[in-house]
C-alpha cells in the first residue's frame, strides 16, 4: 500500500507481509516519527532488561489517565476560583516537567511522553479539536460574519506572519545564523495561530456578546487552517522543494481549496448516511467520529495528485456539519453526540496543554544541550509586545471593510480581539514538529520552540486572565436598561413563585419541623433578591425611576413617566424575545418529527434574519418566499412532468420541492399561532405585545394565503400526502411517549419495552424510506380520508359517490348564500373557498381548502333551516356536489354522524353567535377542537331538566 508523506512529498511503502515496514524516507518529517519510535523502543527494551518491570505502553496509559485525574482536579479548582482552566493546566505541566525525577512512575510517564514525536499529537488530537470547533458553530452567525472571519483568518494571519518576520529580522535583529528570512516567516506563521478556547468560557461568563464570541472563535478555527497551510509552504520553501517562482502560491491554493473540497465531500457523504440512522446513538457518533479522522488522514497521508491540507478539510467538514449535518442527526441521538464530542475535546485539551507544559520544561528549561543565549530569553518579552502590535496592525488595516461587513466591528472590539488572541496548543505542536526535524539547524529549532513556548505562556497567563476585565472595561458586556427591566421581572416572578411554593409546602404535615430559613438560603432566594436590587441600581443609573415592582415599572415607564420615547426599545426587546420563542417552537416541531431537517433550517434562518433586523417589523415570510422556486417556474415544471424521457425526473423534482414548500409553510403557520397565543406571558406591556403579535399575524396571514391560493389549489394531492406523513409521525411519537411512560412506571419490563421500541423504530424507518407517488387521489380516496364519511360502510359510500356531481366553479361564485335554504353540500378537491357570516356581532370568517366540506355548520343547522353562512370561491374550485335529500337520511340513520357534525361546527357557531357562547367565542379553532374532543353530545327537549356538574 502506498501512502504519501504530505509534508515532504515523500512516498512511504508498506509491505503487509513483513513484520517491519519499509519506508523510503529521505528527509521527511514523518520519517523522523518512524526513526524516533524505533529509537524509543530500543531504549525502553534496554530499560526493561535493566530491571524495569513496567512496559512503556503501561506507563503511557498510566500517564494519560493520571493526567485526566489532574485535569479533573484542576477543572474543579477552576470552577471554584474562576481562573481559566487551560493556562492552569499548561503551567502545571511546566512544574511537573521540572520535578519529574521525583514523581516515580508518573515521572517515568512524563519522560517517556516528552520523547513522543509531535506528529503523534497532531494525528491524535487535531481532528477532535478542529472538527468539534466547527460542528458546534452557530451557522447563521458564522455565515453572516464569514467575510469578516475570512479576512481576519486568511489575509490578517498572512499579513501578521510577514509582520512578525520583519520584527524578528529588523527589530530583534536576529542574524541569519539564528533566524533566516524564511525561518522567521515560518515562525510568524505558527505564532500567529490563535486559540480561543482558553478565553471563550470567561468571555461568556462576563456577558460578552455572542456575535463577538463567534467572531473570535470563527477566526481562531479558520486561522488554524491558514497557519497550517502557511507553515507547510514555508517548510517547502526552506527545504527547497517548492518548484518554480509560483510554486509557493500554487501549493497554497492546492492545500487550501483542495482541503476544503475534500471536507465538503466527506460532509455530504456523512449527512446522507446520518439521514438513514434512526434512534442509534452509537452509529451516529461513529459516523461523525470516523468522518473527522478519515478526512484528516486522507488529506495528509494518501497519495493524491495534489497536496491537500488536513486541517482545512476538517474546518470545511465541521462547518458543513454545523450547517446541514446537525438537523440530519436523529433527535434521540443529538444529546449523546454532543456529550461525546464535548468530552473528547476535554480529553484532547487536557492532555495537549499538560503535555506541552511538560515538553517546554524538559526540552527548553532543562535541556543541557541548549544553544539558546541569555539575551534570547530577554527578547521574548519584546517579541511578546511586538506580536500583539502585529496582531493589532493586521486587524486595524482591514477596518474599513470590517466595519461595514457582517454585524460590523468597533474599535473597542478590535482591542479585545487583539488582546484575546491567545497562543496555545496548535502553535506549540507546530513548534515541536520543527524541533524534531533534522533538516533544520539546532539553533533555529531551539529558538522557535523557546519563542513559541514563551509567547504561549505569556498569552495564556497574562492575556487569558485579563481579557474578561478588558471586556468589562470596554463596556462590551453592557445591556440595555429595557433588557435589565425585563430580566428583573423574570427574577421577581421566580422569587414570588418560590415563596408561594414554600407556602404550600409548609402545610405538609411531614415537613412540620423543616428549617425554612435554611431552605430559602439553599435555594438562593436571597441571591435572587440581591440581583434584583443590583439591577434596580443599574436601571436608576440609566435614568429610570425605581418602582416597587418591575412589572409595574414597565407599564408606568411607557404609559406615564418615560413616555413613548422608550417604546422603540421595548418593541425591539419584545420582538427579540418573540423571535427567540419562535425558534424554540421550530425546534420542538422538528423534535416531534412535524418537519424535516431542511425545513427547520430554513425556518430558523428566517427567524435569525428577523433578529438581525429586529429594529424593523418582522418580515420572515418574504425571506422564506425568496428561497422557494419561482411560482411561474413551478407551473412550467407542472406542464413538463408529462414529457417523455424527462417527465419522471421532473415529477420527482417537482414533488420533492412541493412537499418541502408545503411543509415549510404549514410549520411556519403552526409555530406562529403557538407563539402568538403564548406571547401574553412575556413580561412586556400589553400594547407592545399587541403590536408584535399583529406583525406575526400579518406574516402568518401571507403564509396562509399562499398555502390556500397556490399549494392547496394547484397541488391538492401534495397536501394530502404531507398531512398523512405529519399525522403518522405524530402517532408514532405518541406511541413512543406511552411506551416510555409505562416503562418508567414499571408497568412493562425492559424486554417488553425493547420489543415495543423495536416496532416503533421499524415504523419510523418505514416512514423515512416511504416514497409517495404523485397521483391525484380519486373522489373515493378523498372521502375515505375525511372523518365524517368514515361512519359509512363501503356500500353506503359507493352509493353517495354515485349521486355526487363533479363541478368546476369559477372564481368569485357563491356556493352557499346566507339566509337561503341549502340544496346540498360540496367537498373541495382543488381550490379554496371563504366562508363568512354577516350576522350582527359575528366574527366568523374562515378559509376552506382541499378536503373541506362546504359547509359543516350548515349541514347540521341549515339542513332543516336557512343557511347561516355565505361561501364564496377564492379561485377556480374543483368540487363534488351531493344532494341534500341523501344527507338527511345519512344524518338521521347514524348517531355518530350528528355528534361529529356538531363538534365540527362549534367553532363557527361560537363566532356567529358570540353573545350566546360567551367566553368560548374568544377561543381559537385549536383550543375549541381540544375542548370538543372531550365533550359528549346530549339532546334536551324544551322544558327538560338537567343538572350541571
Amino acid at each position: 500500500m502506498c501512502i504519501r508523506d504530505r509534508y515532504m512529498g515523500n512516498i512511504l511503502f508498506f509491505e503487509m507481509n513483513q513484520a517491519v515496514d519499509h519506508f523510503q524516507t529521505g528527509s521527511g518529517l514523518f520519517s523522523n516519527f518512524v526513526y524516533e519510535s524505533k529509537k524509543q523502543s530500543e531504549i525502553h527494551h534496554e530499560q526493561h532488561e535493566e530491571g524495569h518491570h513496567l512496559s512503556h505502553e503501561v506507563v503511557i496509559v498510566f500517564f494519560v489517565f493520571f493526567g485526566l485525574l489532574i485535569g479533573g482536579l484542576t477543572k474543579e479548582f477552576s470552577k471554584r476560583t474562576g481562573l481559566p482552566y487551560s493556562p492552569m493546566v499548561f503551567v502545571l505541566g511546566i512544574f511537573l516537567g521540572y520535578v519529574h525525577d521525583t514523581l516515580g512512575i508518573f515521572g517515568q510517564g512524563l519522560e517517556l511522553m516528552s520523547s513522543i514525536n509531535p506528529h503523534g499529537l497532531l494525528m491524535i488530537f487535531i481532528p477532535t479539536l478542529i472538527f468539534e470547533g466547527g460542528f458546534n458553530f452557530d451557522w447563521h452567525i458564522f455565515k453572516k460574519m464569514m467575510g469578516q472571519i475570512v479576512v481576519l483568518a486568511v489575509f490578517g494571519i498572512t499579513l501578521a506572519a510577514f509582520m512578525i518576520m520583519f520584527v524578528i529580522k529588523i527589530i530583534l535583529a536576529y542574524p541569519d545564523e539564528k533566524y533566516s528570512w524564511v525561518g522567521a516567516f515560518m515562525f510568524g506563521s505558527i505564532v500567529s495561530c490563535t486559540d480561543a478556547v482558553a478565553v471563550l468560557a470567561l468571555l461568556k461568563d462576563v456577558g460578552a456578546p455572542k456575535k463577538f464570541n463567534t467572531l473570535l472563535e470563527g477566526e481562531s478555527l479558520l486561522n488554524d487552517g491558514t497557519s497550517m497551510v502557511l507553515f507547510t509552504v514555508a517548510t517547502e520553501v526552506y527545504k527547497g522543494t517548492a518548484k518554480g517562482a509560483f510554486g509557493p502560491i500554487i501549493l497554497f491554493c492546492e492545500l487550501t481549496f483542495g482541503g476544503v473540497i475534500l471536507g465538503l465531500i466527506f460532509g455530504f457523504i456523512a449527512t446522507q448516511w446520518l439521514k438513514k440512522i434512526i434512534c442509534d446513538d452509537i452509529l451516529t457518533i461513529n459516523v461523525t467520529f470516523v468522518a473527522s479522522y478519515l478526512v484528516f488522514y486522507v488529506a495528509e497521508f494518501v497519495d493524491l495528485p495534489i497536496k491537500l491540507s488536513g486541517v482545512m478539510a476538517l474546518v470545511a467538514l465541521g462547518l458543513f456539519m454545523a450547517a446541514f449535518g446537525r438537523t440530519r442527526i436523529d433527535v434521540e441521538s443529538d444529546h449523546a453526540v454532543h456529550t461525546f464530542w464535548r468530552y473528547t475535546v476535554y480529553i484532547a485539551e487536557t492532555i495537549i496543554f499538560l503535555l506541552c507544559g511538560v515538553l517546554v520544561s524538559m526540552k527548553v528549561i532543562l535541556n543541557p544541550e541548549s544553544l539558546v543565549e541569555a539575551e534570547d530569553y530577554y527578547k521574548i518579552i519584546l517579541l511578546y509586545f511586538c506580536m500583539i502590535a502585529c496582531r493589532f496592525g493586521s486587524v486595524a488595516i482591514f477596518m474599513p471593510y470590517l466595519q461595514r461587513s457582517g454585524y460590523g466591528l468597533t474599535w473597542k472590539e478590535v482591542y479585545v480581539l487583539t488582546w484575546g488572541g491567545i497562543r496555545g496548543a496548535i502553535g506549540l505542536c507546530f513548534a515541536l514538529i520543527i524541533s524534531e526535524d533534522p533538516a533544520f539547524p539546532n539553533i533555529l529549532k531551539q529558538l522557535i520552540l523557546l519563542d513559541m513556548a514563551g509567547c504561549a505562556v505569556l498569552t495564556l497567563t497574562v492575556n487569558g486572565l485579563t481579557t474578561p476585565q478588558l471586556v468589562v472595561k470596554m463596556g462590551l458586556n453592557n445591556q440595555s436598561a429595557i433588557k435589565t427591566k425585563v430580566f428583573n421581572s423574570f427574577l421577581e416572578s421566580m422569587v414570588s413563585a418560590t415563596e408561594d411554593h414554600c407556602g404550600e409546602l409548609k402545610v405538609n404535615p411531614y415537613l412540620n419541623v423543616c428549617e425554612w430559613d435554611k431552605v430559602f438560603w439553599i435555594a438562593g432566594v436571597e441571591k435572587y433578591k440581591s440581583m434584583i436590587r443590583d439591577n434596580y441600581r443599574t436601571i436608576e443609573m440609566a435614568g429610570f425611576q425605581q418602582k416597587n415592582n418591575a412589572r409595574e415599572m414597565l407599564d408606568v415607564a411607557l404609559m406615564s413617566g418615560s413616555g413613548p420615547e422608550h417604546d422603540d426599545d421595548f418593541i425591539i426587546e419584545a420582538r427579540h424575545r418573540f423571535l427567540t420563542s419562535l425558534k424554540g417552537v421550530y425546534w420542538e416541531l422538528f423534535e416531534v418529527h412535524q418537519c424535516g431537517g431542511d425545513t427547520v433550517l430554513l425556518l430558523l434562518e428566517s427567524a435569525n434574519n428577523d433578529i438581525d433586523n429586529e429594529k424593523t417589523a418582522m418580515d420572515s415570510w418574504s425571506y422564506i418566499m425568496n428561497s422557494f422556486y419561482n411560482t411561474y417556474l413551478m407551473k412550467v415544471l407542472v406542464h413538463m412532468r408529462e414529457l417523455p424521457y424527462f417527465g419522471d425526473h421532473v415529477k420527482k423534482l417537482l414533488y420533492d420541492q412541493m412537499v418541502y414548500v408545503h411543509e415549510v409553510t404549514s410549520t411556519y403557520i403552526t409555530a406562529h399561532e403557538k407563539v402568538e397565543h403564548e406571547a401574553h406571558e412575556l413580561p412586556i406591556p400589553k400594547h407592545i405585545i399587541h403590536k408584535i403579535t399583529e406583525e406575526s399575524k400579518f406574516c402568518r396571514g401571507k403564509a396562509q394565503e399562499y398555502l390556500s391560493q397556490f399549494l392547496n389549489l394547484s397541488f391538492p394531492e401534495i397536501t394530502q400526502q404531507v398531512q398523512t406523513r405529519k399525522a403518522a409521525y405524530s402517532v408514532i411519537h405518541k406511541q413512543k411517549e406511552i411506551a416510555e411512560e409505562f416503562f418508567h412506571s414499571g408497568q412493562i419490563d425492559d424486554k417488553e419495552f425493547e420489543k415495543i421500541n423495536k416496532h416503533i423504530i421499524d415504523s419510523l424507518t418505514l416512514l423515512n424510506n416511504y416514497e409517495s407517488k404523485w397521483v391525484k387521489p380519486t373522489i373515493k380516496e378523498m372521502l375515505e380520508g375525511i372523518q365524517l364519511f368514515r361512519y359509512l360502510s363501503g356500500t353506503e359510500l359507493d352509493q353517495l359517490i354515485r349521486v355526487g356531481q363533479e363541478k368546476v366553479i369559477p372564481q368569485g361564485e357563491i356556493l352557499l348564500k346566507e339566509n337561503e335554504r341549502m340544496t346540498g353540500f360540496y367537498v373541495i378537491t382543488r381550490g379554496c373557498v371563504t366562508e363568512s357570516s354577516e350576522k350582527t356581532d359575528s366574527t366568523y370568517k374562515e378559509k376552506k381548502g382541499v378536503g373541506s366540506i362546504i359547509s359543516t355548520v350548515n349541514l347540521i343547522y341549515g339542513t332543516y333551516q336557512k343557511s347561516l353562512t355565505t361561501c364564496v370561491t377564492d379561485s377556480v374550485v374543483y368540487c363534488t356536489f351531493f344532494p341534500i335529500d341523501y344527507v338527511k337520511t345519512f344524518i338521521d340513520s347514524e348517531a355518530g354522524v350528528e355528534e361529529h357534525l356538531w363538534k365540527e361546527s362549534i367553532y363557527a357557531l361560537a363566532n356567529i353567535f358570540t353573545r350566546e357562547f360567551g367566553p368560548i367565542s374568544r377561543l381559537d379553532r385549536t383550543q375549541i377542537n381540544l375542548l370538543t374532543q372531550k365533550g359528549i353530545l346530549r339532546k334536551y327537549r324544551v322544558e327538560d331538566k338537567f343538572v350541571v356538574t
